[in-house]
């Protein structure tokens, strides 16, 4: 159903720009339907890929999961800028609106007897709730979505600082901030290629990937060239891929199968809502002392928040394994449920 509505979508704004009907309105009003599909399609996609793969091999299907998406965000504005050069905007719109016609066919001829489906959950009052408190009775779930919250507000506005690195930092134009980008998707993608064969979901994992983040926005800082920014730039996204795979990872691998639909929708509210506070900010704090100081302030935040993650995990580890199986249930655990 949301890949249907996202097809519609993007079909009826290629419609509009075809008959030349277009107005800032009705951008306006597309993405905030584009928001609202996403806010539904995220959480279900991401709970998908363990119906898809099993738990086994599941830190490696979010890897590569996250991998196409790297991919598709670096090569997708590549292919739309050749067509609107050749073609004018529309075609882009209408070839859109097919890729994800493509999805809804796959779903279609999907064998769903193969999938490793849990029971169904039942409709009840109260689902958010119950949600947002099994969260914080986990402390590995509790711990995750703190740390996951923290970064993309903090460190994921690279809508606003790309941009604005590529043109007063370089001194760069159109043509260097595609590279820039560019190489920004690349170590997205090899990132998420890397830690496939070895990704182990955990705090202390989401904690490292933190203190990367950390020591890489350090090296954006430092005034050694083109070709050192663009390799500092493909280290933030290989940092940026190693962070996304880990936290999914770790938050599909911990949470119940009745739940993990809203344990991942916190990481959609967390990658597509932390903008509406980190980018303003971000944009501000660039204007008001510099970009260099603004990424050494966000690098300060990532290693705070790495060692605020690793102490409060270790401080507390002996309390790290679930009880037996004869109180599991008072805490709102399955006897099953793996220790921490």
């Amino acid at each position: 159903m949301t890949q249907s509505a996202l097809a519609l979508l993007a079909a009826a704004v290629g419609v509009l720009v075809a008959i030349r009907l277009i107005q800032l309105w009705m951008i306006w009003l597309a993405a905030l339907l584009l928001g609202l599909i996403m806010s539904i399609d995220k959480p279900a996609l991401l709970s998908f890929v363990k119906d898809l793969v099993g738990e086994k091999d599941l830190p490696n299907a979010v890897a590569l999961n996250n991998a196409v998406i790297s991919s598709g965000r670096m090569i997708g504005p590549v292919i739309s800028g050749l067509f609107i050069a050749s073609f004018d905007m529309a075609p882009s719109f209408f070839i859109n609106a097919v890729s994800f016609g493509l999805v809804v066919l796959v779903l279609m001829i999907l064998d769903a007897a193969c999938l490793r489906v849990g029971p169904s959950v039942e409709r009840k009052p109260g689902e958010v709730r119950e949600g947002l408190s099994y969260i914080r009775r986990d402390r590995v779930l509790r711990l995750t979505v703190i740390a996951m919250a923290a970064i993309f507000v903090t460190a994921y506005n690279f809508q606003v600082m790309v941009p604005l690195f590529a043109s007063r930092m370089l001194g760069g134009s159109s043509e260097l901030y595609g590279v820039v980008m560019s190489c920004l998707g690349l170590g997205a993608v090899t990132g998420s290629l890397l830690i496939a064969s070895w990704v182990k979901p955990g705090v202390i994992m989401v904690a490292l990937c933190c203190g990367l983040l950390n020591a890489v926005h350090i090296w954006l800082v430092l005034p050694l060239g083109v070709y050192f920014a663009l390799a500092g730039m493909f280290l933030l996204g290989v940092s940026a891929g190693f962070f996304n795979v880990t936290v999914t990872a770790t938050l599909q691998a911990r949470a119940r199968d009745d739940l993990r639909g809203r344990v991942m929708a916190m990481y959609s509210i967390g990658i597509l809502g932390s903008g509406l506070i980190g980018a303003p900010l971000a944009g501000t704090l660039a204007d008001m002392v510099g970009v260099p100081h603004t990424l050494l302030i966000i690098a300060t935040i990532c290693a705070d928040i790495a060692a605020a993650t690793a102490w409060a995990w270790l401080a507390h580890e002996g309390e790290g394994a679930l009880p037996s199986s004869t109180n599991c249930a008072s805490l709102g655990y399955p006897s099953k449920e793996r220790p921490s």
